[in-house]
């Protein structure tokens, strides 16, 4: 650290990989591969960025159908995050950071349907409001601790229809 290049924040770009191994998604199971690619820039001197976060996810069909004939390999858009981010204080061992993120709501709607009609519908509308802290602590070049605390706050909420079979 004690040649600034503090690691929060700092301009990279990045890919995140998940996988999720025979989920219990359906009465089957169902493998769910994740892929966020992103990218961070810093700017005044390295003390603010900006980070963009757009996952992606080979996984079960947001349209799903109740008899079970749902497509399981879908590529589905998740909700894209941004954060701007503020070094806060910073010496020779330690620095911490706070910031903010917003949840966009850009992944699709779940619907779920019997013999063609919708019979729930979670609408995809919530904003996420994401406060954190975060520190790095670097004693010695072979141990160093970090930590990282967020809060997540549902600014708007998702819609929920629900309607009956008889209808």
């Amino acid at each position: 650290i004690s040649d600034n290049s503090s690691p929060i924040p700092r301009s990279r770009i990045f890919v995140n990989y998940d996988f999720f191994n025979a989920t219990p998604l359906t009465s089957g199971e169902v493998d769910v591969s994740r892929v966020t690619p992103g990218f961070e820039l810093a700017f005044f001197d390295d003390n603010l960025s900006i980070e963009v976060r757009a996952p992606f996810a080979s996984t079960l069909d947001s349209d799903m159908d109740f008899f079970g004939r749902t497509s399981t390999s879908e590529i589905e858009l998740g909700n894209v995050t941004a954060f701007l981010k503020a070094l806060m204080w910073e010496s020779d061992t330690f620095s911490w950071s706070a910031g903010v993120g917003m949840t966009i709501p850009t992944a699709d709607d779940v619907r779920v349907e019997a013999g063609g009609r919708t019979i729930l519908e979670i609408e995809n509308s919530a904003y996420h409001v994401l406060p954190f802290l975060g520190f790095l602590w670097t004693p010695s070049e072979r141990c160093f601790a970090q930590g990282f605390l967020q809060y997540d706050i549902d600014a708007s909420g998702n819609p929920v229809h629900l309607s009956s079979f008889n209808n």
